[in-house]
Order: structure tokens, then C-alpha cells, then sequence
């Protein structure tokens, strides 16, 4: 929701933006895009934060403000490093490039805003709702699940690389068939104009 929600702020700047500027349908796509991704992984990290807090016996309350305290000076430098990745974009001079970072750009705005403000406050006004939608309780074993798995993978490793690495390699097989020759000029029927 926090992502679908960005991902609406950001289109709504687009298309102000767009009264103004020249803009290419790739700023709603790349809008559209990372904004869900980003949504997503920020609440994730939020939702998680209050979570733990609420185990340890906060209030709503309180662990939805500690988890904006905890999440958020993650969730802020992640959406500074994407920016800047696509601010990276603005030197090459295409415009269609430059509509993808600016639908980008504001959809990593809106998506740390959502969760640093609206995210938390949603979370203490739900408090233990939140699991109404979970079908069984989290384990807790201390990761012993996850010992048990890295002891097996480093038992046979040459196991594990065949069982994973081959399916891989069938997929990437396909890159064989590319033919990144440009292609000549007679590709194209004589009937049509370009």
C-alpha cells in the first residue's frame, strides 16, 4: 500500500511536471517501477522494525516511533543513493532519459517520504492488526534453520553449484543466439517508407 501510494504522489508530480515539460511515457514506467520496488523494500524494513519492538513489549506507539527512528536513517540513505544513481542519468542528453529520472527522482522522494511519515503512523494506528493477514506465527529459532541449510551447502558445495549453476547456465545459453550486428540496410521490405 505505502508503495502504491508513492508510486500515485510521484505520477501526480509527473504530470504537473508534464504541463511544463516535454516529458517521454517513461517516467510513468520507471515511476511505476521503482517506486513499487522501493515501497516495497521500505516498508518492509519499517514493518519489520516495529515488529521486533512490539516483541520486545513497546506500545504501538512507541514501536512505531522507534521504528521510524530505526528504519528511517536507512530508508533516507538508500533514497539518497538512488537519487543519486539517477542523477548520474541527467548527463547524457536524451529526453527520453531525462523524463525516466525525473518520474525516478520523484518516486524516490515520495517513497522515503511515505516511509518515514505516513508508514509509522499507520502502524501505531493499526498496532497488532498488522497480523491479522499472516497465516502462522514467525518462528523464532535463532536462526538454527539457517545454520542447518549453510551446513549442508558447505558439505558439498560442488552438489549445491551443479543443482543451482545448471539451471542458470541453460538460461544464459540463450545470449548465444544475440546477433548484436547492426543490421544492414536491405532488412526491411522496399514498400515501406523508412
Amino acid at each position: 500500500a505505502s508503495g502504491a501510494f508513492a508510486v500515485g504522489l510521484a505520477l501526480g508530480g509527473v504530470a504537473f511536471a508534464a504541463g511544463h515539460l516535454s516529458l517521454s511515457i517513461l517516467a510513468v514506467n520507471v515511476a511505476s517501477m521503482i517506486g513499487l520496488a522501493l515501497g516495497i523494500d521500505y516498508a518492509l524494513l519499517t514493518v519489520s522494525r516495529f515488529r521486533e519492538a512490539r516483541a520486545k513489549g513497546a506500545s504501538p506507539d512507541e514501536a512505531a516511533a522507534g521504528a521510524a527512528r530505526h528504519a528511517g536513517g536507512t530508508v533516507a540513505l538508500s533514497g539518497l543513493t538512488v537519487a543519486i544513481g539517477f542523477l548520474a542519468l541527467l548527463l547524457v542528453p536524451l529526453n527520453e532519459l531525462r523524463s525516466a529520472v525525473l518520474g525516478g527522482l520523484l518516486v524516490t522522494l515520495a517513497s522515503v517520504l511515505v516511509a518515514a511519515t505516513l508508514l509509522p503512523v499507520a502502524l501505531g494506528a493499526l498496532g497488532d492488526r498488522i497480523e491479522l493477514g499472516r497465516w502462522r506465527a514467525p518462528r523464532d529459532d535463532g536462526g538454527a534453520r539457517w545454520r542447518a541449510w549453510s551446513r549442508r551447502v558447505c558439505a558439498r558445495p560442488w552438489t549445491v553449484l551443479l543443482v543451482a549453476g545448471l539451471p542458470l547456465l541453460l538460461l544464459a545459453a540463450q545470449a548465444l543466439r544475440l546477433d548484436p550486428r547492426i543490421p544492414r540496410g536491405d532488412w526491411l521490405p522496399p514498400s515501406i517508407e523508412s
